[in-house]
C-alpha cells in the first residue's frame, strides 16, 4: 500500500499525519492514520504584535517537533510527503528564516500557502471525511491560531471561501492583556470580530447555510467539554455538535476565569487553555452572526486535505506523455506569473494542466508537437491578460477551434487587467470565466467547466 505523509505547521501548533491507501477492493481508500501527531508550539506567538516576527524560542521548539516528525517520515517509509505553513509564517518579518531551517529540518521544501489554497485543502480534508456533505449546503469555519477560514459551499464545490484575522492567539496577544481579561479588552475584542466578520456575513448569505462545521482545536475543545469526552480522545468528537446557548454560556463562565481554573475546564488541554476565551467568542458570534442553532465539529483539517490529494492522483494512476494531462491553458507568455499561478492552484484540486515551457521535449519541432498534445487533451482554457492575445497564441487557438464540435470544454478566461473585446471571434461565443472578480469564485467556475474531480471514498479513520 502506497504511504503518504502532510506537515500542517500552523500558527498555534504542528500537526503530522501518515496515512496508507488500500487499493484491495480496487477503489483507492484512506486508512486509519499510522501516525497522527500533534504539538502546540506556538509559532505565531510574537508574530501578531508590533515586532511581527517569529520569536527565537518559538523556532526553536517548532524546529524540534519538525525534526521529531521527519524522523517519524523516514521511519514510515512513506511514499510522498508535503509541508505547507500558514498564517503565522505569512505575516512574519523573518519567514524567510524560518522556512530555510524548516526546510533543513524536514530534507524538503516547506510552501507558504495563501489563505484561500489553505481554506481549499480543509475544504477537501472534510468532504474526503464525510462524502455526504456533498449534498448539502455548508459552511466550513478552520480557526487556526493566526487567521480563520471561511469556506461555503455546495455540491462538493466551493462558492465563497474567505479569510479574515481571527486567529485565537492573534486575537489573545491583541486584546487580552490580562488574567482573567477585563471586561474593557473583552467588548475590544468583541468589536473587532464583529468587523472582520461583516465582510464575512456580506459574501456569504445566513438563509443558504444548512449546516455549520468547525474544524481546529477551538471547535474540538468546546465540544469535548460539553459531551464530556476525554480531550485526549478527540476523534470521538467528529461528528458531535454544540448549541449556541451552550457555546455562549460557556464563554459567560470562561472569561470571568483566571488561567489556572481555565486549566482545569474538562475538555480543554493546558495550552489550550490560554486561548479558549478568544477561540469560543469567534464560535460564538459565527453561531449568532449567520443565526444558526449549532455547530458541528469535524477533526479533518488541512492535513487530511493533503493526503486526499495524494489519493486522488493515486485513484487515477500516472499517465504518460499528454495522456496525463487534463487541460491544456493557451496563454501569452507575457501573462505567465499569473497562469502559473492558476495551474498551481489546479493541481492541488488534482486538475494536471499542460504549459508548454514545461511539457513540450526538447529537441523536438514545436508545431507538431503540441499538435499532438492538443488532439488529445480533453480540455482546454484560453487566457486573455492584459497583454492580449500573443503570436503563438493565435496559432494554439487555431489548433483549438474544433473543440466545442468534438463536445470538449474551450473555455475563454480573463485575467486581471483583461478587455473582454480581446476575444477572438472563435471565442466570442462560449461562456468565459473571469478572474477579474471575486464573486462568484472563477477558480471554483473553472474547475466546474473543466474536468470532474474523482471523489473520494470516506477516510477510514
Amino acid at each position: 500500500m502506497a504511504r503518504f505523509a502532510a506537515i500542517d505547521i500552523g500558527s498555534n501548533s504542528v500537526r503530522l499525519k501518515i496515512a496508507e491507501v488500500d487499493e484491495s477492493d480496487g477503489i483507492p481508500k484512506l486508512c486509519a492514520p499510522m501516525t497522527s501527531l500533534r504539538k502546540v508550539t506556538r509559532l505565531g506567538e510574537g508574530v501578531f504584535q508590533k515586532k511581527n516576527k517569529i520569536s527565537s524560542k518559538s523556532m526553536r521548539a517548532t524546529l524540534a517537533v519538525l525534526k521529531e516528525m521527519s524522523k517519524l517520515c523516514a521511519a514510515s517509509s512513506v511514499s510522498r510527503k508535503r509541508a505547507v505553513a500558514t498564517s503565522a509564517v505569512r505575516d512574519a518579518k523573518n519567514a524567510g528564516d524560518f522556512v530555510y531551517e524548516a526546510e533543513k529540518v524536514l530534507g524538503m521544501p516547506v510552501e507558504v500557502i495563501p489563505g484561500p489554497l489553505e481554506a481549499d485543502l480543509v475544504h477537501l480534508g472534510v468532504h474526503a471525511r464525510w462524502p455526504g456533505l456533498r449534498e448539502k449546503k455548508s459552511l466550513i469555519v478552520d480557526l487556526g491560531g493566526g487567521s480563520a477560514q471561511f469556506i461555503y459551499g455546495h455540491s462538493g464545490g466551493i462558492i465563497e471561501r474567505v479569510s479574515r484575522p481571527l486567529g485565537a492567539l492573534r486575537l489573545k496577544e491583541r486584546f487580552l492583556k490580562h488574567d482573567p481579561p477585563k471586561a474593557s479588552e473583552l467588548r475590544q475584542m468583541a468589536d473587532y470580530i464583529d468587523a472582520k466578520m461583516s465582510v464575512v456575513t456580506e459574501r456569504i448569505q445566513a438563509k443558504a447555510i444548512h449546516h455549520l462545521i468547525g474544524t481546529s482545536a477551538t471547535a474540538a475543545a468546546v465540544v469535548c467539554h460539553h459531551r464530556l469526552i476525554d480531550r485526549t480522545l478527540r476523534e470521538r468528537a467528529d461528528g458531535q455538535n454544540v448549541t449556541l446557548k451552550e457555546v455562549k454560556s460557556f464563554l459567560g463562565k470562561i472569561s470571568k476565569m483566571p488561567l489556572a481554573r481555565r486549566r482545569q475546564i474538562y475538555g480543554v488541554g493546558w495550552r489550550r487553555a490560554e486561548v479558549i476565551v478568544p477561540g469560543v467568542a469567534v464560535v460564538a458570534k459565527i453561531l449568532s452572526g449567520f443565526r444558526l442553532p449549532e455547530l458541528r465539529y469535524s477533526s479533518a483539517g488541512i492535513a487530511d486535505g493533503i493526503i486526499a490529494t495524494f489519493a486522488m492522483a493515486k485513484r487515477n494512476p500516472e499517465r504518460t506523455g499528454h495522456e496525463r494531462h487534463h487541460v491544456f491553458l493557451s496563454h501569452n507568455s507575457a501573462d505567465k506569473p499569473a497562469v502559473k499561478e492558476i495551474a498551481l492552484r489546479l493541481q492541488e484540486r488534482g486538475i494536471v494542466p499542460f504549459l508548454d515551457e514545461e511539457d513540450l521535449l526538447p529537441g523536438r519541432r514545436w508545431r507538431p508537437a503540441l499538435s499532438e498534445h492538443i488532439g488529445n487533451i480533453p480540455a482546454a482554457a484560453v487566457f486573455i491578460g492584459p497583454h492580449g492575445i500573443g503570436r503563438t497564441q493565435e496559432d494554439e487557438i487555431k489548433l483549438l477551434s474544433d473543440f466545442p464540435d468534438r463536445n470538449r470544454p474551450l473555455i475563454p478566461v480573463l485575467l486581471p487587467g483583461a478587455k473582454k473585446r480581446l476575444l477572438s471571434s472563435a471565442l466570442g461565443e462560449m461562456t468565459w470565466v473571469d478572474f477579474r472578480k471575486e464573486t462568484p469564485d472563477p477558480l471554483e467556475q473553472l474547475i466546474r467547466g473543466l474536468v470532474p474531480i474523482p471523489v473520494l471514498g470516506r477516510f477510514e479513520y
